[in-house]
């Protein structure tokens, strides 16, 4: 059972020893760096889902995400449907629609810096409307937006 109190933060104390914060489970994409991923909370082991909602600073290393809480059992579907090969060249874009529509509403944004690995901020979903799964090479349609609500 996950613990309540869990803030599913990227790094609290990053250590060797001693992992804490979400880590990786499948990367979806990326571009120097992710931009959608299936990740899980090393404290409590909830999965969920990660996708680049803007991007800033002089190389791309600021990236702003959504948050979405992923069921365990859909996530393990998703992960053995990820690793068979398929004859039906859409069925992986399918495959990761379905994880999307079984995600539940934004649990969390927040800001990470790459290169550091550090979530520099966080912000509670209030507009949901603004959130996008759109892939970063078709655009980040509310972009600006994400910018100023972190900016300020």
């Amino acid at each position: 059972m996950p613990e309540q109190t869990c803030l599913h933060n990227w790094h609290q104390a990053p250590s060797h020893d001693h992992q804490t914060g979400l880590h990786i489970l499948n990367l979806i994409d990326h571009w120097q760096g992710p931009t959608a991923a299936v990740i899980a909370c090393f404290k409590c082991q909830v999965p969920g889902i990660i996708w680049m909602q803007a991007w800033s600073g002089q190389h791309n290393e600021l990236r702003i995400f959504s948050m979405a809480l992923l069921q365990n059992k859909t996530v393990q579907v998703f992960m053995e449907n990820q690793d068979r090969a398929f004859c039906d060249l859409s069925r992986r874009t399918r495959e990761l629609e379905a994880l999307l529509a079984s995600a539940e509403l934004c649990h969390l944004l927040f800001e990470l810096d790459i290169t550091t690995g550090e979530m520099t901020k966080t912000l509670a979903c209030n507009d949901l409307s603004k959130i996008s799964y759109c892939p970063w090479q078709e655009d980040l349609p509310n972009q600006a937006y994400w910018q100023r609500r972190f900016a300020s």
